[in-house]
């Protein structure tokens, strides 16, 4: 008798292919969480990164709107931060609109219309993702930097 006409070597597979499937259904399914997770995590790092950011801004940006701090000095600051984060970073008014952008090219528009800017108008950080013009997704983070007093200064 062949060993794949007996009852015993049939059962034997049955139950190899079943752990087999099973572990892979596990490995499936870990897998997304894991990936999921550490998304989440790098998502919550971002935001907690760029309100470090607004902290660290507050005495600089203090110093600009007094005068004792040129424009390009505390663009070379922002660079800065922006260079250890490997972003790029956008300063705007109390209003939303951009005034200081990392690369350069700080937009005319008016940036509450995002909901992370309403949302760092609004005294909170936070972050949204979209994707780009090329289909990429992209990862933005706000947050208010205050005076003592609790008035914004600016949005990074």
């Amino acid at each position: 008798m062949k060993w794949y006409q007996s009852l015993r070597a049939r059962m034997i597979l049955a139950y190899a292919g079943l752990i087999v499937i099973g572990f892979l259904m596990l490995v499936l399914l870990a897998g997304g969480q894991i990936s999921r997770s550490a998304a989440e995590e790098y998502h919550a790092g971002l935001a907690a990164q760029t309100s470090i950011i607004a902290r660290g801004l507050i005495e600089p940006l203090e110093h600009y709107a007094e005068g004792e701090l040129s424009q390009a000095a505390l663009l070379e600051l922002v660079k800065g931060y922006g260079d250890q984060l490997g972003a790029r970073l956008t300063l705007a008014d109390d209003h939303g609109r951009a005034w200081l952008d990392t690369e350069g090219i700080a937009s005319d528009g008016n940036l509450s219309v995002f909901p992370e800017v309403r949302a760092a108008l609004d005294y909170r950080v936070t972050h949204e993702s979209y994707a780009d013009d090329k289909g990429r997704m992209k990862l933005y983070a706000a947050a208010p930097i205050l005076t003592e007093d609790g008035q914004i200064l600016s949005i990074v």
